[in-house]
């Protein structure tokens, strides 16, 4: 980093203030959106690939419930592998049915990568920089460069998967609940049944029951996000 030396009133005493802060600030201000971006084009690309097992998914788990617990439709009409679950939806809904919620799915993908990044980037960064100013003001303070190393990422990565997913959660519920109606239209189609007009939710601030399940869902965000982090800044610093 460059250095700048001032002069103080004091002739005798010459300090040297490094602009570590003014690169530090700068580095922050065009990491932040760069992750940004960079999140919210990726979580829109893998969206691509995503939807449609995700929809594949859903619609098995649904399969086995109605399989169980039914009278209505034979058990034998049920698709049982994935490939057959698959040509099941393309039956019903055609070829588009795969990416059911899909205008749903890239908006919650996107910008749930876009703002993960972005607040880890910026907690971590931050984190950092005042674990060093505090070692720095206390010497004497028993916090090592490791220990304060592992809190940064750690605290980074919970609150990136925490805010990025209570952003983001009414639109997954949005999602939920299109597909939810897409996949009972296509057990009806199954039972030889008369499809139902399905209307897509509509857009609107987000109220309290569009948090329901918002508990398990966070949780398991915070574990996995810290745990992803952890590893991952480990073995980039000891290994590659």
């Amino acid at each position: 980093f460059n250095k700048k030396t001032n002069i103080t009133s004091d002739p005798t005493k010459t300090t040297t203030t490094s602009i570590l802060e003014d690169d530090s600030t700068n580095i922050l201000i065009h990491n932040v959106p760069i992750s940004f971006v960079s999140g919210l084009i990726a979580g829109g690309c893998i969206s691509l690939w995503g939807c449609p097992f995700e929809f594949t998914k859903i619609f098995s788990q649904i399969l086995i419930l109605v399989s169980n617990n039914s009278n209505k439709i034979d058990k034998n009409l049920i698709p049982k592998s994935m490939s057959q679950v698959i040509r099941q939806i393309i039956k019903s809904e055609g070829y588009k049915g795969l990416y059911s919620g899909y205008s749903y799915h890239i908006i919650r993908d996107s910008v749930s990568s876009g703002l993960f990044y972005a607040i880890y980037e910026t907690v971590k960064f931050n984190s950092r920089n005042f674990s060093n100013e505090l070692r720095e003001a206390y010497p004497n303070l028993a916090l090592s460069k490791h220990v304060t190393d592992v809190l940064s990422i750690a605290c980074a990565g919970a609150l990136s998967g925490m805010l990025s997913w209570i952003s983001v959660f009414p639109i997954d519920t949005m999602k939920s609940q299109y597909q939810r109606d897409v996949i009972n239209n296509i057990l009806r189609s199954i039972s030889n049944e008369k499809k139902l007009d399905i209307v897509k939710p509509e857009w609107k601030f987000p109220t309290r029951k569009m948090y329901r399940g918002l508990g398990p869902s966070l949780f398991r965000s915070i574990t996995t996000t810290v745990i992803f982090f952890s590893m991952f800044e480990y073995l980039m610093s000891n290994i590659v």
